[in-house]
């Protein structure tokens, strides 16, 4: 049978158990067992998280079709969750450690406040995603170029990493809790010795996970409402062909009507540069006549629906990476609130983490330009990406005169 292990601290002295209101002692997750186990599935898990995500960051690195505003905050979460993986690398040293901490206590806070604030980013960039969604979905593409500037991006980003930090900085400085070694979990996280220490959990849980929770839900609410209410509308106007007449017989096509196809272009995932090429063609070779124009409106009107279908697309699989993070986090949130669920933390916690490691696998399945440009890049064949970002204009250019003069 294995026996108990009591802690020690770092400077080797033996630590008090403590005891509840009923005279028990507290728990601790002190199995030698539980620990092996619970420290390979988190390693088993870095491992995963790290290469899957670096592979999304150098997935749109590579192709100028994945560097749109959203992927900007697809790429903060990215970069927490390579973050998080880390950080678990000093827990499962921590979990392996029988006798104190292997390393100092200075370290280990460092390792506790980044591990929070990192999942604290995580939460923030998938509602930053989540209402990015919800304004080029349901909003006017001038309103959304408006509200998404490059500056305004720089901005939210900074805020996702700087939110977290404060709250850590008011819990701990105000006495709600601290942050270091749990001798009850046996990781650097909380500082469950602290007798407020439930306080700095609520105060994470009602200032990060509750506001991301509700805003994630009430964005992907509006953006289903929007749509299904668009699609009921196109169903009952079934006059499409007789309005394109009328147009055709004033001689002019509206510019709403074009500016709306180049604004999604602009703010939505790329299509092809040969078909706005075309459409650009087909207006100048047919400017003035009638039939030109309504090969025109013709085209505008199939562009800005593919585009249109195409963003409802990605919304529908972004959703699903919140749907993930929504059923691994909620366990873990809820259990940190009741105190009798000391036992499954280390367990709920695992699911937890295992979140930072489903988000690519999800992109790789379900999103069309992420799932060609993986496959270019798991197959060694660069020069396969579509719109390879290390490629200019001018170099393709002086690559196809040089192939067109060779053959």
């Amino acid at each position: 049978m294995e026996t108990p292990y009591h802690p020690i601290n770092p400077m080797g002295h033996p630590v008090n158990t403590s005891h509840g209101n009923d005279g028990e002692p507290e728990f601790e997750f002190s199995t030698a067992s539980h620990r092996v186990l619970l420290a390979a599935l988190l390693l088993v898990i870095s491992i995963v998280s790290f290469l899957g995500n670096l592979l999304v960051i150098l997935a749109v690195a590579l192709s100028r079709r994945l560097q749109t505003t959203t992927n900007v905050f697809v790429i903060n979460l990215a970069a927490a969750d390579i973050a998080i993986t880390v950080l678990m690398w000093f827990h499962v040293a921590t979990l392996l450690t029988f006798h104190g901490m292997p390393f100092s206590e200075l370290l280990c806070m460092v390792v506790a406040a980044l591990s929070l604030i990192c999942l604290g980013t995580s939460a923030i960039s998938l509602t930053m995603i989540a209402i990015n969604r919800y304004f080029l979905i349901t909003h006017k593409p001038s309103s959304y170029i408006w509200i998404y500037k490059p500056l305004n991006i720089v901005f939210m980003v900074i805020f996702s990493w700087i939110y977290p930090i404060l709250i850590i900085v008011i819990g701990t400085q105000t006495g709600l809790g601290n942050i270091g070694y749990s001798h009850k979990y046996k990781v650097c996280t909380q500082d469950t010795s602290h007798e407020n220490a439930d306080y700095l959990s609520i105060l994470g849980a009602l200032s990060v996970l509750s506001p991301a929770v509700i805003l994630i839900l009430a964005c992907y609410a509006k953006i289903y409402h929007h749509v299904t209410s668009h699609n009921r509308q196109l169903y009952r106007s079934r006059s499409i062909d007789g309005m394109s007449d009328i147009t055709c017989t004033t001689g002019a096509v509206s510019p709403d009507q074009r500016r709306l196809s180049r604004s999604l272009h602009q703010v939505g995932d790329p299509i092809s540069h040969n078909e706005s090429s075309a459409n650009s063609n087909d207006y100048d070779n047919h400017n003035g006549g009638v039939n030109g124009l309504a090969t025109v409106l013709s085209l505008e009107k199939k562009r800005a629906k593919k585009v249109r279908k195409q963003q409802v697309e990605i919304t529908k699989n972004l959703f699903l990476v919140v749907c993930a993070f929504l059923l691994c986090v909620l366990p873990a949130t809820i259990g940190s609130l009741i105190p009798s669920s000391d036992p499954a933390i280390p367990w709920i916690t695992l699911i937890l983490v295992f979140n930072s490691c489903i988000n690519p696998f999800i992109y790789a399945s379900r999103h069309p330009n992420f799932k060609t440009v993986f496959k270019s890049i798991l197959s060694c064949r660069p020069n396969s990406i579509p719109d390879g970002s290390w490629r200019t204009k001018r170099s393709r250019s002086r690559f196809s005169h040089r192939r067109s003069f060779r053959v």
